[in-house]
């Protein structure tokens, strides 16, 4: 790579941003790559907490066999940590380029928290429009902002003031 520096950029599948030579961005770079998945983590943790709400409100009765098949249904996990390798390639590109990782983690933040609350929301349309099921879907969304803006959630999630 030049002037006898040795790169090996993957160690134990994860990228060690100690053997890159980015003489000014690497502890941006380290702090954005660490941050970012930490923020994503919370999330899913969110998103699989929000879950258990339609499961024990729609089916309250539910036998303990179904219940993770019915917290599967509503864990909006999996789109969420999809959309979300896109958003850390991006939030990686942008420190890389030199923008501010605190600027850039904040807005890799901002982008997933309406990520997740989508991916949840997606998971709650096969609820019914009204009765239980919107009680369940009202409760569940209600549920996850209200994780994203606990005092121990990641303050690139919260809610920003109006």
């Amino acid at each position: 790579m030049g002037c006898g520096t040795a790169v090996h950029p993957w160690k134990v599948h994860h990228l060690d941003f100690r053997r890159i030579p980015l003489p000014a961005r690497e502890t941006s770079l380290r702090r954005a790559a660490e941050q970012g998945p930490k923020v994503c983590e919370y999330a899913a943790r969110a998103l699989y907490i929000a879950a258990d709400t339609p499961r024990d409100i729609a089916y309250a009765n539910a036998r303990p066999d179904d219940k993770k098949k019915q917290t599967a249904r509503f864990n909006g996990e999996p789109e969420m940590w999809v959309g979300a390798a896109d958003l850390f390639h991006v939030l990686l590109d942008q420190v890389a380029g030199g923008e501010d990782a605190v600027d850039a983690v904040a807005e890799f933040g901002r982008a997933l928290r309406v990520l997740t609350i989508e991916s949840l929301d997606g998971r709650l349309t096969s609820l019914a429009g009204g009765g239980t099921g919107l009680q369940a879907r009202v409760t569940a969304q209600s549920r996850l902002r209200r994780l994203l803006d606990h005092t121990t959630a990641p303050t690139q999630l919260k809610e920003l003031p109006a």
